[in-house]
């Protein structure tokens, strides 16, 4: 009977076959009993069968090849191992992953020293804010923040008071104008814009010096004040006495604007002298008077809140906070940049790192494999053993039960494998991964250096908290 070599043992899976006893058995038992029935052996033979001595060889042949399989097996395993990791390659690792922290770290330090002098000079720009600030408020004793919150909704009432009363122009200039659409535009532009855009623009500023510390800039603002209100009516005031002109000529246009305005000035000192100033000729005129007068006052609130109530005061405090921001935006932009640049020099070490993890569980599982043949050697062994006493007691039964003469001294004989075929155990050496286990640890510890100097270099990079702070004596 043959055995198919290839089925002792398999290099792919490490798997070891052992043979099929049911043909064997079957052939024990028809080869002892046909020879039982001749009472062979003799009574007094001393020589085993030719059966137990083919089936011993044919074993022993069978664990001689999986022994030698078995052996170039493992001789692969450990020129494997070689393959995974040669002492070279961990020395090439080691030396850049080295180069890759020094290098980093090179860069990150001119990084450092690059963003260290930017912010100090914006640091020193904050400082000279705030001593700034300080000085303006012990002159000024302000013991309050600043208060602009409705600069924002300020703005945007202007805008929409603007709007309004150019709605509120066209209404009360609808028919009068001699110029057609393009002149009435322009007309209730210039008024709307007069009102809001420069006189309020005007009074809103003037109000807030009405609150210097200094009393003699105090009653300059206040006079400059009721020359800008006079100035005012007298503004909308005229604006009524155009509108009454402009209708009184409707259709004519041979009349220019400039000599329409020379008539509005003629006719309102006219009334002047007779002490009526507001002798308008319509009540859409006086209504348009009022109306421009009126968003003129209360734009000059609105323009007057966009700011602190002291002058100064709000433009000081803003100029401050755009400098701290500033540097805010400076100081993370340069972490950002010092996280970055670690971070990519970290990924290599860890990329490398990752390597040799890889490597290593390789070169466990290999060893693990090489082990576990070699270990499982003296199993195979017994079990062998057992196959033999197996098919060599079918036949020496069957032989038995059939025979008329006692046994043969021979069949009470043990037949055993070769133990020279397991006398030498199985050679497996495999590679120390103390090496490569030694270059992980640096690597790893590239990685920390790396991550100790980051963290050094940013604490250097002051952030805004940590300069100096705002003026104690500000009331919380």
């Amino acid at each position: 009977m043959e055995i198919k070599p290839e089925k002792i043992f398999d290099t792919t899976t490490e798997e070891y076959f052992y043979p099929d006893l049911d043909p064997w058995l079957s052939r024990a038992k028809e080869q002892g009993a046909q020879r039982g029935r001749e009472n062979l052996p003799a009574e007094d033979s001393d020589q085993i069968e030719d059966f137990e001595q083919e089936f011993k060889m044919k074993l022993n042949a069978r664990a001689q090849k999986g022994r030698e399989a078995m052996k170039n097996h493992l001789a692969d395993l450990e020129r494997e191992l070689g393959y995974v990791e040669s002492p070279d390659d961990l020395e090439t690792r080691k030396h850049d992953a080295i180069q890759i922290r020094k290098d980093a770290e090179t860069k990150l330090e001119l990084k450092a020293q690059e963003a260290h002098s930017e912010l100090s000079t914006r640091a020193s720009k904050i400082g000279e804010s705030r001593n700034a600030m300080r000085d303006f408020r012990s002159k000024a004793n302000l013991t309050r923040v600043a208060e602009y919150t409705s600069r924002r909704s300020s703005l945007i009432y202007i805008t929409v008071f603007f709007i309004i009363e150019l709605f509120l122009n066209a209404s009360l200039l609808a028919g009068v104008n001699p110029w057609g659409l393009v002149g009435s535009v322009m007309f209730m532009v210039l008024i709307s814009a007069v009102n809001i855009c420069v006189l309020a623009l005007c009074l809103g500023g003037l109000a807030r010096s009405c609150n210097h510390i200094s009393a003699t800039k105090r009653f300059g603002a206040w006079v400059v004040v009721v020359i800008v209100i006079n100035f005012g009516i007298l503004f909308n005031t005229l604006v009524g006495y155009f509108r009454d002109d402009m209708q009184a000529i409707i259709g004519d246009l041979s009349i220019d604007v400039f000599s329409l305005g020379q008539n509005t000035l003629a006719r309102f000192n006219e009334n002047m002298s007779n002490l009526q100033p507001f002798a308008f000729e319509s009540f859409q005129s006086l209504m348009l008077a009022l109306v421009g007068f009126l968003f003129f006052m209360v734009a000059s609130w609105k323009w007057y809140q966009r700011d602190d109530a002291y002058p100064g005061y709000g433009k000081l405090d803003r100029n401050l906070m755009k400098r701290e921001e500033e540097y805010r935006k400076l100081h993370q932009k340069h972490c950002d940049e010092l996280y970055q640049s670690s971070s990519e020099n970290i990924k290599k070490l860890k990329d490398i790192r990752h390597k040799l993890e890889i490597n290593k569980a390789k070169h466990e599982e290999i060893v693990k494999r090489g082990n576990k043949i070699v270990s499982e050697s003296p199993m195979r062994q017994r079990i062998l053993q057992d196959h033999l006493d197996t098919v060599i007691q079918a036949y020496r039964t069957a032989n038995i039960d059939v025979r008329t003469t006692p046994q043969p001294p021979v069949f009470k004989e043990k037949l055993v494998i070769d133990e020279k075929i397991f006398e030498k155990s199985l050679e497996f050496n495999p590679s120390d991964a103390a090496n490569l286990t030694e270059i992980m640890e640096d690597v790893h510890q590239c990685i920390l250096d790396l991550q100790e100097a980051l963290d050094k270099y940013l604490k250097q990079l002051q952030p805004l908290k940590s300069i100096e702070s705002t003026p104690p004596d500000l009331e919380s």
